[in-house]
């Protein structure tokens, strides 16, 4: 958390919201990403009195400003950004069982397409949030958990967020590759694999981007894409991030091309709108 503060202090308030993330868009353009979801927890938001709702209305903001400008630069909708909603572990379960109700209530009229569970999973399990995940079934809103990235509990912590928490992706997922179980719930159930390899390194989760044996999931069957994590925070892009994994499995530009068809695959919205973003750039 302490890594984060001197940006979560200077974002409390809805201008500061607004800009970080109209910023955003306008780097992922830059990189010419044409589908992307942003994460962020809303509490680490609120010191100054801003609520939640007031929170996420101005992260969308942001969002639409940051759309407008690119799409006016170049004439045409080039890129689209929806938003997933993180709670942080540390929180009690009246605040995130809050955050969960909000994203439902803003998937119905905004960009908001999911739940993420993320910070210390070390200390707090994803069982401590099961109440919060489970106002999300049977709703538009999808799941996603950041388990399996430190602490001596990381094979049960995947296992949990895929059984009681019902995610539809695990972020990180380190080790998973030799837990067989486990690999054959996430191919049956198609839960995705949102894999960080430059930040896993950095943080010394693990030696190198080869020990994380991502080659195994295609082998297996199970999605998987790239993500650069927190690109501030590593100095890193997607796009560098990308590059690094695909010098150190060998692959083609044809594998980086499937990858990410896959990823799309994993991408919170409907299939129709999967299908018109793969049938404009794939």
């Amino acid at each position: 958390m302490a890594q984060f503060e001197s940006v979560i202090r200077w974002m409390q308030s809805k201008e500061n919201i607004e800009i970080v993330f109209a910023h955003q868009v306008k780097d992922l353009a830059r990189e010419n990403i044409v589908y992307a979801e942003l994460r962020f927890a809303p509490a680490y938001h609120m010191r100054n009195g801003l609520s939640i709702d007031q929170v996420i209305q101005a992260a969308l903001k942001g969002i639409n400003n940051g759309l407008e400008e690119e799409n006016e630069r170049w004439n045409c909708p080039n890129i689209d950004v929806r938003l997933i909603l993180c709670i942080n572990r540390e929180c009690d379960s009246n605040l995130s069982k809050c955050i969960a109700q909000e994203a439902v209530r803003f998937s119905k009229f905004s960009g908001v397409v999911g739940i993420d569970l993320a910070c210390n999973e070390a200390l707090y399990p994803p069982e401590l949030h099961e109440e919060a995940f489970a106002e999300t079934f049977g709703t538009r809103v999808r799941r996603t958990v950041h388990a399996g990235e430190f602490g001596a509990n990381r094979m049960k912590n995947i296992e949990t967020a895929l059984t009681i928490l019902r995610a539809d992706r695990i972020s990180h997922a380190i080790g998973l590759v030799g837990n067989s179980d486990l690999m054959r719930l996430c191919r049956e159930h198609r839960v995705g694999i949102e894999s960080c390899p430059v930040s896993n390194v950095i943080c010394g989760n693990v030696s190198s981007i080869k020990a994380l044996s991502l080659d195994v999931f295609e082998e297996e069957g199970v999605f998987f894409n790239i993500n650069s994590d927190d690109p501030a925070l590593f100095q890193t892009s997607l796009s560098e991030t990308l590059f690094q994994t695909t010098q150190a499995y060998n692959w083609s530009l044809e594998d980086l091309r499937r990858m990410m068809r896959d990823a799309m695959e994993m991408a919170f919205v409907s299939h129709g709108e999967k299908l018109a973003i793969l049938n404009k750039h794939f």
